[in-house]
């Protein structure tokens, strides 16, 4: 039988958020996307948005995407 000598499968090195200005910027990005996989706009003022999460969700993702969408005029349930 032959012996073949691939590399080891190799994933980048994700750095866990510390705080909330860790994720604001790119939860804007996506906010403001319209296109995309990971579009989550258009928004408008006034807009009611439901956020479903798993309930291992990273806490300053999911405040950063709270704060990203009210700053869009989203409204608070």
């Amino acid at each position: 039988m032959a012996a073949y000598n691939y590399m080891a499968p190799r994933a980048p090195q994700y750095t866990k958020p510390t705080s909330v200005e860790d994720c604001i910027e790119q939860a804007r990005v996506f906010v403001n996307k319209q296109h995309s996989r990971a579009a989550l706009g258009p928004v408008k003022k006034g807009d009611k948005v439901l956020i479903v999460t798993l309930p291992d969700q990273d806490p300053f993702v999911q405040e950063a995407l709270i704060q990203a969408f009210k700053e869009k005029g989203a409204e608070k349930n």
